[in-house]
């Protein structure tokens, strides 16, 4: 929201049109302008129009809308003098109206300095740039004024005021938008996306008359760098388009949005995807596509995936019909009407079956060459044009069945749905998702680029780290620059392999140090960043190396007032999706390699997590007062004897059931030796689930746990693997129960007031420790010896190790949500859609391998428990089927908790690339994302 009004358009105001007629009497002799070796400079600035580009190069290039020159927003202009080594401050209030520190004049034989700030330099920012070169360089804007020239500027940076007039935008820029058909009503709106509204239509004179300029002979404009600002606008663009799209998907109390997914859904059918090219192959029997389908894939990239695209693309054409286009048909090109009429001409009683059917391939034939000739070539078309119709008239016939039934009185997809209302429908709204969607992937590309070209960090440097009031600015800024700039995968992706080359990003306010100490940071920091197990076991000390290399450097967050501390914490979040999304291609390799029966190494499981993480790890130690503790050689043998009990236990179980039923077999289930068996077996399965299971999940706990309503008796050692967690009580006891109720199926949000974000960073890295420790110890101790299955003997690890990472992301959810609540009064603006937009991305990035682990996990354990209440079930034993029966809720609850997690994942993932409009532009491919029963046609709006 914009902290003023617009200004009111003064471009037809004669007065401001005085101030640009010439400042000499006409009778004065003419003088060569800037002869007095002096000019006078009009600052201006860098930032996005809406279609105005000027005749002189930018900085940089953008997508959603040109870098062009605009008027100079509030704030401060420092420039520095490099001959004198003066540092001038100009303050810009009132949109320029209110200019304090008098003219820009100086001479034309020196190379000034400047830089655009929006707060007042402290003392210690100016002396940065007074006291070294190195800095002026590297965050000042270098302008040459010994090349000013009154007809073209002179140099880099400069333009004369007639220049001025043609490419400043609010001087000469004319956009009158026109709201799209459909479209909302912010489209038609020039300028909607401006941060604060700056821009009004005005002129010249208006820029003359702020500084006080004599003669306009004598100046000359000066383009100043703001790439601060330009972020801001982006930033704020992409909210606006966020929201046009969220007030569509709400319309019609959302019937709209639904619609809209079962049309594209229903469309996807009829519509082949990219991986169904293999499949269209292999079915077909005619030699000459077989042939065709060969030299494609003989054929190098890129021309084979243009080749395959253009093909699917034919393919798909007229897909909602699954027709060929007729002789008849009345909108065929004048071109093919003619070359139809002259062959119908040729027509007699004799030959009209042989004119029809020359008729057909001509059309036909036309249309392969019209559809492909231009993207495969002439020669491509030529030599397979047979194949390419053989296989077009296979595939409609296909469709033709799916659409309209295959036998008679069967029904197809056309008879259960009003087509036309449909593709009216899917007419409408597509075309303004795909420009939305468009214009977010613009946004996106734009933004992404802009910070990992440091453009934001090299632009925001005059903060002041050791200021308090300029510490919630500094912090304030980032929010409001990089908010929710994660947007899409492909843009997350690219933010994650910038911040893995860069990690020291990442620690607040760095970008504010000076630039050797910058460079002293980074190679300090280094220790730190690439420590993998070591910042966890030893966090104590890596923690002292942080602390000794922020202090005095870099504010420390938990010590900041509390507005600050809010502020803080959200500016630091925007990279977190690109974190979880390094976490999770980790612990997806991890997963996948015990999947592959071997053992991940830890040291090296940690050190490819991302680098950025082990700071974040050790501020949440230092937030939270928590520690880690390695387990003891006598811990480590209690649990190698617990999950050597456990494995036992369940291979007696099998042994016994196995040899019941022949017992069973042949004496019969009453027989002594099986009634003496059936009541052996109830006594281990009843040992193993009261007794040696639940002390095998507290010992691959993440924190410590003791049963409820226990106490720890002296001088007993518990079981660990790995590390432990160490928390204080509160949070310790907090911890412990949503773990408990997680594995109970039990799905309850821990206390706001006792997590943190951070505590969820802890909780996940003691798990990844203690379920790599102990999946290395089973297989080293128990099935590198045996020829055993993998699958059986882990489910008891990955059931705690799931509910453990669950316990982690419900944390950090409360944590979140908590901060959306708070950021709002702390900024006085509305700021929890990125946080929500934040949560979605650590659902979808770190709780997709979670659930889906646990998942089977728990699907695993239910059908355990299932046959334990079978088996009490049979056998009458009503107190067996109770405890049974308990259990296996407990695991049908862990099997829902699993699954409602994986749903709300896959959703949120869904959502968030939908409130981006990724998808939007290709709705076909809604079939391939979620995965929806074609039963759910009929309840299609568009059911007949």
């Amino acid at each position: 929201m914009s902290a003023f009004e617009r200004p009111n358009d003064d471009r037809d105001d004669a007065a401001l049109a005085a101030y640009e007629l010439p400042g000499r009497d006409c009778e004065e002799g003419a003088t060569c302008p800037l002869i007095s070796g002096q000019v006078q400079l009009l600052p201006l600035r860098y930032g996005l129009v809406e279609e105005l580009e000027p005749g002189c190069s930018t900085p940089y290039s953008l997508r959603a809308r040109p870098l062009g020159i605009r008027l100079l927003r509030n704030g401060f202009l420092y420039v520095l003098d490099g001959e004198t080594n003066e540092l001038a401050e100009y303050e810009f209030r009132e949109q320029g109206d209110k200019i304090t520190g008098g003219k820009l004049e100086y001479e034309t034989d020196r190379t000034l300095y400047v830089c655009f700030s929006e707060v007042k330099w402290t003392d210690a920012k100016r002396a940065q740039v007074l006291e070294s070169e190195e800095d002026r360089d590297a965050f000042m804007q270098a302008v040459d004024l010994s090349g000013a020239n009154p007809v073209s500027g002179g140099g880099e940076h400069l333009i004369t005021t007639a220049q001025a007039e043609e490419w400043v935008a609010e001087f000469a820029e004319e956009a009158e938008l026109e709201q799209p058909e459909g479209g909302h009503e912010q489209e038609g709106e020039a300028y909607h996306w401006e941060n604060d509204h700056y821009y009004h239509k005005t002129r010249l004179g208006k820029l003359l008359k702020q500084h006080e300029v004599e003669d306009r002979d004598e100046c000359l404009c000066l383009v100043v760098r703001d790439d601060i600002g330009v972020m801001r606008d982006l930033a704020q663009f992409q909210d606006n388009v966020v929201g046009w799209i969220e007030e569509w998907a709400t319309e019609d109390e959302g019937k709209t949005e639904r619609d809209y997914l079962l049309a594209c859904y229903i469309e996807s059918l009829s519509q082949l995807k990219a991986a169904s090219l293999d499949d269209l192959s292999q079915v077909s029997e005619d030699p000459s596509v077989q042939a065709m389908w060969e030299q494609v894939a003989a054929m190098e990239e890129p021309r084979q995936g243009i080749v395959r695209q253009a093909l699917l693309d034919f393919l798909n054409q007229d897909s909602n019909t699954g027709k060929l286009p007729q002789p008849h048909d009345p909108d065929l090109p004048a071109e093919l009407k003619e070359r139809l009429w002259e062959l119908r001409g040729e027509a007699n009683l004799t030959n009209a079956r042989e004119i029809a059917s020359q008729l057909q391939r001509e059309v036909r034939r036309y249309y392969v060459e019209d559809s492909l000739s231009d993207s495969l070539g002439r020669d491509f078309v030529d030599q397979h044009g047979d194949a390419l119709l053989s296989m077009k008239q296979q595939h409609n016939e296909r469709l033709r069945a799916l659409l309209e039934g295959s036998r008679i009185g069967q029904r197809g997809i056309n008879d259960l749905i009003e087509r036309d209302r449909m593709d009216a429908f899917l007419g409408k709204q597509r075309p303004r998702l795909q420009r939305w969607n468009a214009l977010l992937d613009a946004l996106s590309n734009d933004r992404a680029n802009m910070l990992c070209s440091t453009h934001f960090h090299t632009a925001a440097w005059y903060f002041d780290a050791q200021n308090e009031e300029q510490v919630y600015e500094a912090f304030k800024t980032q929010y409001g620059c990089l908010k929710d700039i994660c947007r899409n995968d492909e843009v997350t992706e690219r933010i994650a392999d910038w911040l893995e080359e860069a990690p020291h990003y990442d620690r607040p306010l760095f970008h504010t140090l000076p630039l050797a100490d910058q460079n002293d940071f980074v190679g300090q920091h280094s220790t730190i960043s690439n420590a993998g197990y070591n910042a966890v076991l030893k966090a104590t000390e890596k923690w002292g190396e942080l602390t000794a290399l922020e202090s005095g450097r870099l504010p420390v967050v938990d010590e900041l007032p509390e507005n600050t501390r809010i502020v803080a914490e959200e500016a630091h979040q925007p990279l977190g999706p690109a974190i979880s999304r390094g976490i999770s291609q980790v612990m997806g390799e991890f997963y996948q390699s015990i999947n592959r029966d071997s053992v991940p190494d830890l040291e090296e499981l940690f050190r490819r997590l991302p680098k950025a993480l082990p700071a974040r790890i050790l501020d949440a130690i230092q937030r939270t007062g928590a520690s880690f503790v390695v387990a003891s050689r006598e811990e480590l043998e209690r649990f190698r004897r617990t999950i050597q009990r456990v494995l036992a236990i369940r291979e007696e179980l099998d042994r016994i059931r196995r040899r019941r039923n022949v017992i069973k077999a042949t004496a019969g289930h009453r027989s002594l030796e099986a009634q003496a068996l059936l009541e052996e077996f109830k006594r281990l399965r009843q040992e193993l689930q009261t007794v040696h299971e639940p002390e095998l999940a507290r010992a691959l706990s993440p924190i410590e746990e003791l049963p409820e309503d226990s106490v720890r008796i002296a001088g007993a050692t518990p079981g660990r693997a790995g590390l432990t967690l160490v928390l204080p009580a509160a949070q310790q006891a907090e911890v412990g129960g949503l773990i408990r109720n997680l594995r109970q199926g039990i799905v309850a949000a821990p206390r706001a007031n006792l997590v943190g974000d951070g505590l969820g960073l802890l909780v996940f890295a003691a798990q990844v420790s203690v379920l790599c420790s102990a999946t290395k110890m089973l297989v080293e101790d128990y099935l590198n010896d045996r020829d055993a299955s993998w699958s059986p003997v882990l489910n008891s690890l990955t059931s705690t190790g799931s509910a453990g990472f669950l316990a982690a992301q419900g944390i950090m959810d409360t944590a979140l949500s908590a901060r959306a609540r708070s950021l709002t009064n702390a900024l006085n603006t509305s700021g929890a859609q990125s946080v929500t937009a934040s949560l979605g991305r650590l659902h979808t990035f770190l709780g997709g391998f979670t659930y889906l682990f646990g998942f089977f996990a728990s699907s695993s354990a239910l059908y355990s428990r299932n046959n334990a209440w079978k088996e009490a079930v049979r056998s009458g034993n009503s107190s067996a089927q109770s405890a049974a029966m308990a259990s296996m809720v407990g695991a049908a609850g862990m099997v829902g908790a699993n699954t409602y997690g994986l749903y709300n994942t896959l959703h949120a993932g869904f959502s968030v690339a939908f409130r981006g409009a990724e998808w939007a532009a290709a709705g076909a491919v809604w079939e391939q994302c979620s995965g929806v029963s074609t039963s759910r046609v009929p309840c299609s709006p568009y059911s007949n």
